[in-house]
Parts: C-alpha cells; sequence; structure tokens
C-alpha cells in the first residue's frame, strides 16, 4: 500500500475525528461485545429499565441514581434486554493519486482522516437526531425557547424529574443555545446545581450545568423548529458490532488490497476500511464505513415501561420560557369472560389518571372497542382493544383487556333403569344436555360407554350406572350416574 499510513491507523485517526464530532456517542453506545454480527441481524442490548420513582431527591440523587422511595438503590440491577437490528450503514470514500501519494505527508493524510471522520460523524448523528424529531417523540413537552437562562434549564429539570428520569441527563443544543447558555451569569458562576467546568475550547463544547451534561452540535440537523433535546441518556441506544459477513461490494474479485476492521475501546463502535487499486492506474480507493443498529425511547406509555424516557424538545417559540405538560390518562380495558357458544359481552373500561372534577364527560370522540371473538369461535383468548376518545387536556393511553373464552358445560346423564335380579342387564342410555347453537352429540369425540357392577348373578339392590368415553374441544363434559335397580 502506498499510503504513510497502515490501515488500522487510517481506522484510528478516522474515529478520533468521529468521536470529536460525537461527544455524547460514548454515553449512548451498548454492547461493547466485539463478537462476529451479521448486517441485518438482531442483537440485543442490555440496559437499565425504568422503575417507578416516587420522589427525586436532587442531593441524593448523584449517589442513588435518583431514585427515592422507590425501592431502588442501585440501577444496574434493574437491566432489560432491547433488541437491536443492526441495519444502519454509513461510508465515506477516499481516492488517492498516485502522483500525490508520492509526495503525500503524514499531515496531510491525517488532514484527509479527519474529514473522513467528521463526514462520518455526520451522517450517524443526522440519524441519531432525527430519533429524537417531533414526529417520533409527539408525546414528549416542549420547552418554548427565546433566550436560554437557568430558569429555561430548571424548568427542565423539574419535568423530568417528574416524570422519573433519572440523574444521569444529557442534552443536544446547537451552537446558538450553547452560547447562550454560557453566557447566562448563573451558569457562568460554576455553582448551578451539579455544575463543573465548562469544556469551551474543544471543538464541540461540553457545558456541565444544571445536573446536565449538554453536549453543543453546531450541525443540529433542524427538524421543524427543533434547536435542543434534553432527556434520560438512554433516549436513544446505540449498539455496534463488526460485521461478519463485511462486504463493500466495490471492488471485483482481483482487485482486492486489504480489509480490516477497528473496534473503538472507549465506544465500543467498529469501522470499517476497504482499499483496493484502480486498474491500470496505480491510484488507490479507501472506503470507511460504520455499521450499528439504533433504538429510539417512546412516549406515552405506563410509567415504568421499558425505553419509556421522557424527553424535552426545546424550540423556538414564545419569549417567555414556559414548559407544557399534558398529564396521561389510561384508559383500561375490563377483562371478561364467556362460554362457548355465547354472543360477545358489553365491553367495559376503567380511567386512570383523571385530574380532580374531571370525568369521562370531558373527552370528545367515541369510544369504540375491537374484537375479534365472535359467537361460535374457539374457546380461548381473545385482545379487547379500546379507541376513539379525544382530549385537548390528557395524553390518552389504551390498555388493552383480554376476553377469556371458556368450554361450555355439557351434562351427559345416565338414565335409570330397573331388572329383576338374575335377568341379564338391560342396554344402557344416557341423555345429553348442554348443547348451544343447534349442535348435536354429532359434535363429540369418543365413544359413549358405561360401567356398571350389576349381573345375572348381582343381588337385588341399587348399583351405578356411570357414563364415560365422550371428548370435546368446545365443551366440558359432566358426567352424572344413573342407577339400576335389581328388584327381587
Amino acid at each position: 500500500m502506498s499510503l504513510t499510513l497502515a490501515p488500522q491507523e487510517v481506522c484510528v485517526g478516522a474515529m478520533e475525528a468521529f468521536k470529536e464530532n460525537l461527544p455524547f456517542l460514548k454515553n449512548i453506545t451498548a454492547d461493547l461485545d466485539i463478537e462476529s454480527a451479521r448486517y441485518q441481524q438482531n442483537i440485543i442490548s442490555r440496559i437499565p429499565s425504568l422503575p417507578p420513582v416516587t420522589e427525586y431527591n436532587e442531593v441524593a440523587g448523584t449517589a442513588n441514581q435518583g431514585f427515592e422511595g422507590g425501592g431502588v438503590s442501585d440501577v444496574k440491577g434493574l437491566l432489560s434486554d432491547v433488541p437491536v437490528k443492526l441495519d444502519k450503514w454509513k461510508k465515506v470514500s477516499l481516492s488517492f493519486n498516485y502522483v500525490d501519494n508520492l509526495k503525500a505527508t503524514i499531515d496531510i493524510t491525517e488532514g484527509m482522516l479527519q474529514v473522513a471522520g467528521s463526514a462520518l460523524a455526520k451522517q450517524v448523528a443526522s440519524d441519531l437526531i432525527g430519533l429524537i424529531s417531533p414526529t417520533n417523540f409527539s408525546l414528549s413537552e416542549s420547552c418554548y425557547h427565546n433566550e436560554v437562562k437557568a430558569t429555561t434549564l430548571e424548568k427542565i429539570r423539574s419535568t423530568l424529574n417528574g416524570k422519573g428520569a433519572l440523574s444521569r441527563r444529557w442534552g443536544i443544543v446547537n451552537s446558538d443555545v450553547a452560547s447562550s447558555l454560557l453566557a447566562d451569569e448563573k451558569i457562568a458562576s460554576a455553582d448551578y446545581l451539579h455544575q463543573y467546568s465548562s469544556d469551551i475550547n474543544a471543538p464541540y463544547r461540553t457545558i456541565k450545568a444544571g445536573g446536565f451534561t449538554i453536549y453543543e452540535i453546531p450541525w443540529l440537523p433542524n427538524t421543524g423548529n427543533l434547536i435542543g433535546f434534553f432527556a434520560d441518556q438512554r433516549a436513544l441506544l446505540l449498539a455496534s458490532r463488526p460485521p461478519h459477513d463485511f462486504n463493500s461490494g466495490m471492488f471485483d474479485e482481483g482487485q482486492f488490497g486489504f480489509r480490516s476492521i477497528y473496534t473503538d475501546p472507549q465506544t465500543g463502535l467498529s469501522m470499517m476500511i476497504v482499499g483496493y487499486q484502480v486498474t491500470p492506474t496505480l491510484n488507490w480507493e479507501i472506503h470507511l464505513s460504520v455499521l450499528y443498529g439504533v433504538a429510539g425511547g417512546s412516549q406515552g406509555l405506563p410509567s415504568g415501561f421499558l425505553l419509556d424516557f421522557s424527553g424535552v424538545r426545546l424550540v423556538d417559540g414564545e419569549a417567555t420560557p414556559t414548559v407544557t405538560v399534558k398529564p396521561t390518562l389510561t384508559v383500561i380495558v375490563k377483562n371478561k369472560q364467556v362460554n362457548y357458544g355465547d354472543n360477545a359481552p358489553q365491553y367495559e373500561v376503567t380511567y386512570s389518571g383523571f385530574e380532580e372534577g374531571d370525568s369521562a364527560t370531558n373527552l370528545g370522540g367515541s369510544l369504540s372497542f375491537s374484537c375479534s371473538y365472535e359467537a361460535g369461535n374457539a374457546p380461548g383468548s381473545y385482545a379487547i382493544t379500546a379507541s376513539g376518545l379525544t382530549s385537548s387536556k390528557y395524553n390518552i393511553v389504551y390498555v388493552a383487556g383480554s376476553l377469556t373464552v371458556a368450554k361450555a358445560p355439557l351434562y351427559v346423564a345416565a338414565q335409570n333403569e330397573t331388572v329383576t335380579a338374575g335377568e341379564s342387564a338391560p342396554e344402557y342410555s344416557a341423555t345429553i344436555l348442554g348443547f348451544v347453537r343447534s349442535e348435536t352429540s354429532s359434535v363429540l369425540g369418543g365413544s359413549l360407554s358405561f360401567a356398571c357392577d350389576y349381573t345375572t348373578e348381582s343381588e337385588a339392590g341399587e348399583y351405578d350406572i356411570t357414563p364415560s368415553g365422550l371428548t370435546s374441544n368446545n365443551y366440558a363434559i359432566n358426567y352424572i350416574k344413573g342407577k339400576l335397580t335389581a328388584t327381587s
């Protein structure tokens, strides 16, 4: 290879530039395992789930992750499995002219790697930050911003505390917001809650103030009027492993010069490099790529639900910063039970989350239900879902119920019989009661049989006639004994 740097050195240089442009990367990367994985493969990431939180204590928050009264002292003990699909693929290409290669210095090569790493970072960041657009976090709170001050961060922190967010929280903001934060006297005084020195000399500033680690991203994609986002650090989850089946698809057999994979020990992110010589010239083509998968936090799920991250979007808007919070109203479908053959019951719901004085009469729309069960369907469990309600005051969340269809009771009663002692036993019979939907014994399986201790040698008296032998998927068969009376 005519490059001044070896393939692994190229990856290391590009990775450092990549991380400089994504300072929050190490806080969202999971699965540092470098086992082989395949493109489009689902892998499992282990992250802390979100337990119920009754109160957030700012003083004790740093030590116990902010859980007070929830019976949790260490969030590390609350790991949950999250599937992440490795289906994200970003790539940049570098061309090295043969004549330039002869004159190239390490400084020139490293400069190209800076550009390549930055370009890759912008591609990945645009994808990641796109997950926190208003459409993805449609139920998250919004803080309207004109001039960012410490009071704005206090409102954001208060909102997250009320939602049970962890103390390990970060924000992503554009350069204008970062500058206005550092211009705030309270923040600049370095005595703000959980405040540390701001890294104002780095290419992309990291500001630690008000319990947040805030990253400045100058090229923050503008999704609507989004200028910043604050959340639990798990609002985004990025998983990366080097692919086992990596193939750039950009070179023919025989042109292949080198291929290498480098995994960054700090973030766990892998970078792939493929190089080949362009025939018939002596020029080189170098391709740097990253493979990753992303899971975004969801909103509006029941408290404590996995990946239910409370996010606050900072947007352009009102001159006076305000926080708009819509309380959650949970509509819970009641469970129901019927027997095989019954008509569907009348479905019902209960409500949780109404503020004082409110009731279902304050809601708009029309409550409707959906269930696949119809009379005659087989016994089993059927989901009951609700929908249709609207509200300008509440975020409405529906919790499905279930309809349990049990087997219908069926009674097989042996007929009573009378004989004179010494006579042969009669032909036994039974009456079957309980069929639904005009069904008859033809729907039953098995074969009806009877057991009785009476024989021609038996003495006068009463003997049980016990039926058995029938089967059914739809009926719970109950057998009723009859009596054989032998007279003297």
